[in-house]
Protein backbone atom coordinates (compact mmCIF):
# COMPACT_ATOMS: atom_id res chain seq x y z
CA UNK A 1 0.00 0.00 0.00
CA UNK A 2 1.31 3.34 -0.74
CA UNK A 3 0.34 6.35 2.53
CA UNK A 4 0.92 9.65 1.81
CA UNK A 5 1.97 11.89 4.46
CA UNK A 6 1.03 15.23 3.65
CA UNK A 7 2.32 18.45 5.63
CA UNK A 8 2.10 20.66 2.78
CA UNK A 9 -0.88 24.20 3.58
CA UNK A 10 -1.25 23.33 6.81
CA UNK A 11 -2.28 25.87 9.80
CA UNK A 12 0.26 24.77 11.89
CA UNK A 13 1.32 25.88 15.23
CA UNK A 14 3.38 29.40 14.20
CA UNK A 15 5.06 29.02 17.68
CA UNK A 16 6.46 25.58 17.12
CA UNK A 17 7.79 26.13 13.53
CA UNK A 18 10.06 29.57 14.17
CA UNK A 19 12.74 27.35 15.69
CA UNK A 20 13.92 26.50 11.87
CA UNK A 21 12.90 23.09 12.18
CA UNK A 22 10.83 21.30 9.42
CA UNK A 23 7.48 20.90 10.88
CA UNK A 24 7.46 17.18 10.60
CA UNK A 25 10.17 17.09 13.10
CA UNK A 26 9.01 19.44 15.76
CA UNK A 27 9.71 18.02 18.87
CA UNK A 28 6.91 16.34 21.32
CA UNK A 29 5.98 13.63 23.88
CA UNK A 30 9.63 12.17 23.57
CA UNK A 31 9.75 12.12 19.69
CA UNK A 32 8.81 13.84 16.57
CA UNK A 33 5.51 14.53 15.23
CA UNK A 34 6.27 12.73 11.59
CA UNK A 35 7.18 10.17 14.44
CA UNK A 36 4.18 9.76 16.24
CA UNK A 37 2.12 9.82 13.26
CA UNK A 38 4.56 6.70 11.48
CA UNK A 39 4.21 4.88 15.09
CA UNK A 40 0.31 4.96 14.57
CA UNK A 41 0.53 3.24 11.49
CA UNK A 42 2.91 0.77 12.37
CA UNK A 43 0.03 -1.92 11.24
CA UNK A 44 -0.57 -0.70 7.97
CA UNK A 45 1.37 -2.60 4.94
CA UNK A 46 3.24 0.63 3.88
CA UNK A 47 5.03 -0.33 0.78
CA UNK A 48 5.78 3.48 -0.02
CA UNK A 49 5.94 6.44 1.54
CA UNK A 50 5.17 9.99 -0.19
CA UNK A 51 5.99 12.56 2.58
CA UNK A 52 4.63 15.95 1.10
CA UNK A 53 6.57 18.92 2.78
CA UNK A 54 6.24 23.20 2.12
CA UNK A 55 9.52 23.34 2.53
CA UNK A 56 12.93 21.96 0.99
CA UNK A 57 14.91 20.52 3.87
CA UNK A 58 17.16 17.35 3.68
CA UNK A 59 16.64 16.72 7.22
CA UNK A 60 12.90 15.05 6.85
CA UNK A 61 14.28 12.41 4.22
CA UNK A 62 17.20 11.74 6.04
CA UNK A 63 15.50 11.60 9.44
CA UNK A 64 12.87 9.25 7.86
CA UNK A 65 15.20 6.70 5.80
CA UNK A 66 17.42 6.05 9.27
CA UNK A 67 13.38 4.29 10.43
CA UNK A 68 12.08 3.20 7.78
CA UNK A 69 13.13 -0.27 6.12
CA UNK A 70 11.69 -2.27 3.29
CA UNK A 71 10.03 1.16 2.34
CA UNK A 72 10.40 2.91 -0.82
CA UNK A 73 10.75 6.83 0.20
CA UNK A 74 9.41 9.62 -2.01
CA UNK A 75 10.16 13.56 -0.45
CA UNK A 76 8.21 16.12 -2.55
CA UNK A 77 8.44 19.87 -1.18
CA UNK A 78 5.92 22.34 -2.79
CA UNK A 79 5.81 25.94 -2.31
CA UNK A 80 4.80 27.21 1.40
CA UNK A 81 2.12 29.33 -0.19
CA UNK A 82 0.53 25.79 -2.12
CA UNK A 83 -2.94 24.83 -0.34
CA UNK A 84 -3.32 21.16 0.75
CA UNK A 85 -4.89 20.30 -2.66
CA UNK A 86 -2.38 22.15 -4.58
CA UNK A 87 0.75 20.10 -2.61
CA UNK A 88 -1.17 16.71 -2.88
CA UNK A 89 -1.82 17.43 -6.78
CA UNK A 90 2.13 17.01 -7.16
CA UNK A 91 1.25 13.44 -5.75
CA UNK A 92 -0.87 12.08 -9.06
CA UNK A 93 2.04 11.12 -10.96
CA UNK A 94 2.82 8.55 -8.12
CA UNK A 95 -0.58 7.30 -7.91
CA UNK A 96 -1.46 4.01 -9.80
CA UNK A 97 -4.11 0.82 -8.72
CA UNK A 98 -2.52 0.77 -5.47
CA UNK A 99 -4.64 1.00 -2.61
CA UNK A 100 -3.17 4.50 -1.12
CA UNK A 101 -3.94 5.92 2.94
CA UNK A 102 -3.56 9.73 3.10
CA UNK A 103 -3.09 11.40 6.28
CA UNK A 104 -3.03 14.85 7.13
CA UNK A 105 -0.08 16.01 9.32
CA UNK A 106 -2.12 18.16 11.08
CA UNK A 107 -3.13 15.09 13.43
CA UNK A 108 -1.85 12.54 15.61
CA UNK A 109 -4.71 9.98 15.41
CA UNK A 110 -4.91 6.80 17.39
CA UNK A 111 -7.33 4.49 15.45
CA UNK A 112 -7.62 0.69 13.70
CA UNK A 113 -5.88 2.00 10.43
CA UNK A 114 -6.24 -1.64 9.32
CA UNK A 115 -9.83 -2.18 9.47
CA UNK A 116 -10.04 1.42 7.74
CA UNK A 117 -9.29 -0.50 4.65
CA UNK A 118 -12.81 -1.40 4.68
CA UNK A 119 -14.37 -4.48 2.72
CA UNK A 120 -16.84 -4.14 0.17
CA UNK A 121 -16.06 0.20 0.20
CA UNK A 122 -14.02 2.35 -2.09
CA UNK A 123 -12.68 4.60 0.33
CA UNK A 124 -13.07 5.00 3.54
CA UNK A 125 -12.57 8.02 6.20
CA UNK A 126 -11.65 8.50 9.37
CA UNK A 127 -13.83 10.66 11.30
CA UNK A 128 -13.81 12.07 15.26
CA UNK A 129 -15.74 9.96 17.62
CA UNK A 130 -16.04 12.15 20.14
CA UNK A 131 -16.14 15.59 18.05
CA UNK A 132 -19.30 17.44 19.47
CA UNK A 133 -21.24 19.19 16.65
CA UNK A 134 -24.70 20.77 16.30
CA UNK A 135 -27.52 18.21 14.82
CA UNK A 136 -27.61 20.17 11.68
CA UNK A 137 -23.74 19.28 10.94
CA UNK A 138 -24.15 15.41 11.48
CA UNK A 139 -22.90 13.02 8.79
CA UNK A 140 -25.34 11.58 6.50
CA UNK A 141 -24.15 8.17 7.65
CA UNK A 142 -25.85 4.85 7.74
CA UNK A 143 -26.03 2.14 10.30
CA UNK A 144 -23.52 0.17 8.99
CA UNK A 145 -20.85 3.15 8.49
CA UNK A 146 -20.83 4.32 4.96
CA UNK A 147 -21.95 7.68 3.66
CA UNK A 148 -25.21 8.28 2.41
CA UNK A 149 -24.75 11.86 1.72
CA UNK A 150 -22.83 15.12 1.92
CA UNK A 151 -22.54 16.34 5.22
CA UNK A 152 -20.11 18.29 7.19
CA UNK A 153 -17.21 15.88 6.85
CA UNK A 154 -14.45 18.24 7.85
CA UNK A 155 -16.41 18.72 11.18
CA UNK A 156 -15.73 15.48 11.96
CA UNK A 157 -12.93 13.99 10.10
CA UNK A 158 -9.55 12.55 11.80
CA UNK A 159 -7.12 13.13 9.35
CA UNK A 160 -7.16 10.35 7.46
CA UNK A 161 -8.94 8.77 4.32
CA UNK A 162 -8.20 5.53 2.22
CA UNK A 163 -8.82 4.68 -1.32
CA UNK A 164 -8.86 1.29 -2.69
CA UNK A 165 -7.14 2.60 -5.78
CA UNK A 166 -4.90 5.22 -5.74
CA UNK A 167 -6.76 6.43 -9.40
CA UNK A 168 -9.93 7.54 -7.73
CA UNK A 169 -7.38 9.58 -5.96
CA UNK A 170 -5.57 11.24 -8.43
CA UNK A 171 -9.07 11.45 -10.27
CA UNK A 172 -10.81 12.89 -7.15
CA UNK A 173 -8.20 15.70 -6.96
CA UNK A 174 -8.01 16.38 -10.84
CA UNK A 175 -12.08 16.91 -11.19
CA UNK A 176 -11.18 19.71 -8.83
CA UNK A 177 -11.40 23.74 -10.25
CA UNK A 178 -7.64 24.02 -11.37
CA UNK A 179 -7.37 28.04 -11.03
CA UNK A 180 -5.07 28.64 -8.33
CA UNK A 181 -4.50 29.20 -5.91
CA UNK A 182 -6.92 27.34 -4.56
CA UNK A 183 -7.89 28.49 -1.14
CA UNK A 184 -10.27 27.05 1.74
CA UNK A 185 -10.71 27.91 5.68
CA UNK A 186 -8.82 24.92 6.32
CA UNK A 187 -7.25 22.31 5.32
CA UNK A 188 -9.85 19.59 6.68
CA UNK A 189 -12.35 22.20 4.12
CA UNK A 190 -9.99 21.09 1.26
CA UNK A 191 -9.79 17.39 2.20
CA UNK A 192 -13.40 17.38 2.51
CA UNK A 193 -14.25 18.35 -0.90
CA UNK A 194 -11.95 15.51 -2.23
CA UNK A 195 -14.25 12.99 -0.52
CA UNK A 196 -17.38 14.85 -0.93
CA UNK A 197 -16.46 14.92 -5.23
CA UNK A 198 -15.53 10.70 -4.50
CA UNK A 199 -19.28 10.63 -3.57
CA UNK A 200 -20.63 12.37 -6.61
CA UNK A 201 -19.15 10.12 -8.64
CA UNK A 202 -20.93 7.35 -6.77
CA UNK A 203 -17.72 5.74 -4.77
CA UNK A 204 -19.19 4.01 -1.65
CA UNK A 205 -17.16 5.57 1.28
CA UNK A 206 -16.71 3.97 4.81
CA UNK A 207 -16.38 5.82 8.01
CA UNK A 208 -14.24 4.45 11.06
CA UNK A 209 -13.99 6.33 13.76
CA UNK A 210 -10.57 7.35 16.14
CA UNK A 211 -9.89 6.49 19.38
CA UNK A 212 -8.42 9.99 19.62
CA UNK A 213 -7.61 12.48 17.44
CA UNK A 214 -5.03 15.76 18.25
CA UNK A 215 -4.99 18.56 16.78
CA UNK A 216 -1.43 20.31 16.16
CA UNK A 217 -2.68 23.40 14.39
CA UNK A 218 -2.28 25.99 17.43
CA UNK A 219 0.28 26.72 20.27
CA UNK A 220 -2.21 25.46 22.84
CA UNK A 221 -3.47 22.75 20.52
CA UNK A 222 0.16 21.91 20.12
CA UNK A 223 0.80 21.92 23.96
CA UNK A 224 -2.45 19.78 24.42
CA UNK A 225 -1.24 16.75 22.07
CA UNK A 226 2.08 17.09 24.09
CA UNK A 227 0.21 16.39 27.17
CA UNK A 228 -2.28 14.29 25.59
CA UNK A 229 0.78 11.94 24.20
CA UNK A 230 2.49 12.06 27.87
CA UNK A 231 -1.12 11.12 29.44
CA UNK A 232 -0.20 8.08 27.13
CA UNK A 233 2.74 6.77 28.30
CA UNK A 234 5.01 8.52 26.05
CA UNK A 235 6.93 10.01 29.20
CA UNK A 236 10.01 9.07 31.05
CA UNK A 237 9.08 5.65 33.26
CA UNK A 238 11.76 6.37 35.49
CA UNK A 239 11.76 10.44 35.98
CA UNK A 240 10.14 9.79 39.80
CA UNK A 241 12.87 7.71 40.43
CA UNK A 242 15.26 9.78 38.88
CA UNK A 243 14.19 12.86 40.93
CA UNK A 244 14.73 10.93 43.82
CA UNK A 245 18.35 10.38 42.85
CA UNK A 246 18.95 13.97 41.47
CA UNK A 247 16.72 15.80 44.06
CA UNK A 248 14.24 17.54 42.17
CA UNK A 249 10.59 17.78 41.90
CA UNK A 250 8.85 16.08 38.98
CA UNK A 251 5.35 16.44 38.72
CA UNK A 252 4.77 13.24 36.31
CA UNK A 253 3.89 13.05 33.09
CA UNK A 254 7.21 14.11 32.24
CA UNK A 255 9.76 12.96 29.37
CA UNK A 256 13.03 13.85 30.15
CA UNK A 257 16.17 12.71 28.44
CA UNK A 258 18.60 10.61 30.13
CA UNK A 259 21.60 13.02 29.12
CA UNK A 260 19.11 16.36 30.55
CA UNK A 261 20.13 18.30 33.69
CA UNK A 262 17.92 19.20 36.10
CA UNK A 263 18.83 20.46 39.78
CA UNK A 264 16.80 22.40 41.96
CA UNK A 265 13.66 22.60 40.11
CA UNK A 266 9.99 21.85 40.10
CA UNK A 267 9.21 20.15 36.58
CA UNK A 268 6.24 19.10 35.04
CA UNK A 269 3.51 18.07 34.49
CA UNK A 270 3.55 18.24 31.08
CA UNK A 271 6.94 18.86 29.96
CA UNK A 272 9.30 17.68 27.24
CA UNK A 273 12.93 18.17 27.86
CA UNK A 274 15.56 17.10 24.89
CA UNK A 275 18.91 15.83 25.15
CA UNK A 276 21.66 17.86 27.18
CA UNK A 277 19.44 20.48 28.24
CA UNK A 278 19.90 22.12 31.45
CA UNK A 279 17.49 23.27 33.55
CA UNK A 280 18.43 24.81 37.39
CA UNK A 281 16.51 26.34 39.83
CA UNK A 282 13.63 26.67 37.59
CA UNK A 283 9.68 25.49 37.89
CA UNK A 284 8.75 23.98 34.65
CA UNK A 285 5.25 23.67 33.18
CA UNK A 286 3.64 22.37 30.19
CA UNK A 287 6.30 23.86 28.27
CA UNK A 288 8.63 21.84 25.79
CA UNK A 289 12.10 22.54 26.35
CA UNK A 290 15.14 21.88 23.01
CA UNK A 291 17.96 20.46 22.84
CA UNK A 292 20.99 21.95 24.79
CA UNK A 293 18.74 24.72 25.80
CA UNK A 294 19.61 26.31 29.13
CA UNK A 295 17.00 27.57 31.94
CA UNK A 296 18.17 29.35 35.02
CA UNK A 297 15.99 31.18 37.58
CA UNK A 298 13.26 31.24 35.94
CA UNK A 299 9.18 30.08 35.92
CA UNK A 300 8.11 29.03 32.55
CA UNK A 301 4.59 27.88 31.35
CA UNK A 302 2.52 27.18 28.32
CA UNK A 303 6.49 27.44 26.46
CA UNK A 304 8.39 26.46 23.46
CA UNK A 305 12.44 26.86 23.99
CA UNK A 306 14.30 26.11 20.87
CA UNK A 307 17.85 24.06 20.59
CA UNK A 308 20.61 25.64 22.69
CA UNK A 309 18.46 28.78 24.06
CA UNK A 310 19.19 30.18 27.18
CA UNK A 311 17.05 31.73 29.55
CA UNK A 312 17.08 33.06 33.12
CA UNK A 313 14.84 35.19 34.96
CA UNK A 314 11.39 35.20 35.33
CA UNK A 315 8.39 34.62 33.25
CA UNK A 316 4.82 32.85 32.14
CA UNK A 317 5.16 32.09 28.75
CA UNK A 318 8.07 32.72 26.10
CA UNK A 319 8.38 31.42 22.81
CA UNK A 320 12.30 31.64 22.21
CA UNK A 321 14.15 30.30 19.28
CA UNK A 322 17.31 28.24 18.53
CA UNK A 323 20.52 29.70 19.51
CA UNK A 324 18.81 33.03 21.19
CA UNK A 325 19.42 34.07 24.46
CA UNK A 326 16.62 35.68 26.73
CA UNK A 327 17.54 37.88 30.06
CA UNK A 328 14.44 37.82 31.69
CA UNK A 329 15.16 40.53 34.18
CA UNK A 330 15.98 42.89 32.30
CA UNK A 331 13.80 42.39 28.99
CA UNK A 332 10.07 43.41 28.71
CA UNK A 333 8.88 40.12 27.02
Amino acid sequence: MKVIISFAGLESCQEARFSGRPYALQRLAGGTLLGHILAQLQDVPMEELILVVSEEDKRVADWTEQRLTGTALTVLAVSEADSPIAGLRDCVAFLDAQPVLLVSGNYVAEADFAGLVATGADAACLIQADRDVVPAEKLAVNEAGFFIGQGAIEAHWAGACWFRHGTDLASALESLPSREPIVYEAAEAELAVLLNNSLEQGQRIKTEQAYYCLDTRSSDSFLHANARLLQLGHGSQDAIERSYAEDFTVLPPVFLHETAVVENVVIGPFVNLEANAVVRNSIVRNSLIGVGAHITNAILDGSFVGDRARISGQASKVFVGDEQSLDLEKEDI
